[in-house]
């Protein structure tokens, strides 16, 4: 069912409000994007399955090149940040195949 209230969206999209986040340094900030792209990454891994499950080739290909951009946006956040890669991520490394 497609959530009908505000409390229901926020439930089910992962997603935090936290008006105080606008005064933290621009570290912690961009370290914040870098969270929130890490769970995008739980959800268009899921599409990508699903797409591969449903054999719709082009939206699998367009899922695919939206998780790598987002982790190449997630390295360069965390070098930018002098971070490792993965620091503070749930989701770590895992070599999506390169087609």
């Amino acid at each position: 069912m497609v959530p009908t209230t505000s409390r229901e969206l926020l439930e089910y999209s992962m997603l935090e409000e936290n008006g105080a986040a606008k005064y933290d340094s621009g570290e912690q900030q961009l370290f914040d994007l870098i969270k929130d792209f890490d769970t995008q990454l739980l959800f268009i891994d899921r599409a990508i399955k699903l797409t591969e499950k449903e054999a719709h080739e082009g939206q699998n290909q367009l899922m695919k090149e939206l998780y790598r951009w987002i982790k190449e946006q997630i390295a360069l956040a965390q070098s930018f940040l002098g971070n490792e890669p993965t620091k503070g991520l749930s989701i770590a490394d895992d070599d999506e195949d390169d087609d």
